[in-house]
């Protein structure tokens, strides 16, 4: 099996911190329990504070996630679901930052 380097899927850490952040702010009680987001937040900020590369930042945070959210249970389909949701989440913060609601 082909390990994937989620690392490779984004721009920046700090883009991964933000689709993570927009799942819990989406997923948090209805697919998840709120000790899984408790657990994948506090990976967020043990991260942030390591003296690590950011490339291993988020393959760390991007295995957290794989590990502990709610998916069919064959790891293949849950990393290619996984890949979609990055894609999709993507697409969504790029459409809100260029088309901001009017008042």
């Amino acid at each position: 099996m082909i390990k994937i380097a989620w690392s490779e899927l984004f721009e920046s850490w700090h883009e991964a911190k933000m689709i993570v952040l927009e799942w819990d702010n989406e997923r948090r009680g209805k697919y998840e329990t709120e000790k899984v987001w408790d657990h994948i937040i506090q990976s967020i900020h043990n991260n942030e504070t390591a003296t690590i590369p950011d490339n291993m930042k988020i393959q760390y945070l991007m295995r957290t996630c794989n590990v502990h959210m709610m998916f069919p249970t064959s790891q293949v389909v849950k990393r290619d679901r996984l890949i979609n949701m990055i894609t999709a989440t993507r697409d969504k913060i790029n459409y809100y930052k260029n088309n901001p609601e009017e008042e």
